[in-house]
């Protein structure tokens, strides 16, 4: 009769993995959001490319970790992430070595919270985000004036520190009712 269970292979090639990874995840925990260079991870990680890949795609499947493309329907996205968050933020701040960068933390809690019910994607052009690739999202504090996002349709500012909506910013704390 076979015993069920996991063999010790398995074992030692998830702890390769999870030690190999394990810079890296501290790495997007503790500073500003992370543009994405492959070759640069990779080599950081000592694997190949194509092996990091589908690493930070195991990360995310297992919701350790966020990937943002620019464009969901690209065939790019098969490719390399744009943009590498932590998962939320509480993992962020678990994770960090140093204090976690509180524009980060922004941006993590907005993708967190938006992403159960929405397409987030990272948006190259003027502000941060495009959800359901129809709203530009600028994320920021009480001081953002909109600069980013002037001239752009459907677009808003999820701004922290703020108690109400004021015209085109919407405070940060009403994204946590949309999760």
């Amino acid at each position: 009769m076979k015993q069920k269970g996991v063999d010790q292979d398995t074992l030692d090639e998830v702890a390769e993995y999870f030690f190999k990874m394990r810079g890296n995840i501290k790495l997007l925990s503790s500073g500003v959001p992370y543009t994405v260079d492959t070759v640069k991870l990779s080599s950081m990680a000592e694997m190949s490319r194509n092996t990091l890949l589908q690493y930070l795609q195991n990360l995310s499947e297992a919701r350790l970790i966020q990937l943002l493309y620019s464009d969901v329907t690209n065939v790019k996205r098969l490719q390399k992430p744009d943009k590498i968050y932590m998962e939320n933020t509480n993992m962020l701040h678990a994770l960090a070595t140093t204090q976690v960068n509180e524009g980060t933390e922004r941006e993590v809690f907005f993708i967190n919270q938006l992403s159960a019910a929405h397409v987030v994607e990272y948006s190259k052009a003027s502000a941060d985000f495009t959800i359901d690739h129809q709203y530009t999202i600028e994320v920021g504090g009480r001081s953002k004036d909109g600069k980013q996002i002037a001239g752009v349709a459907n677009s808003f500012i999820a701004s922290a520190n703020e108690e109400y909506v004021l015209g085109n910013k919407i405070p940060l704390w009403l994204f946590g009712f949309l999760y």
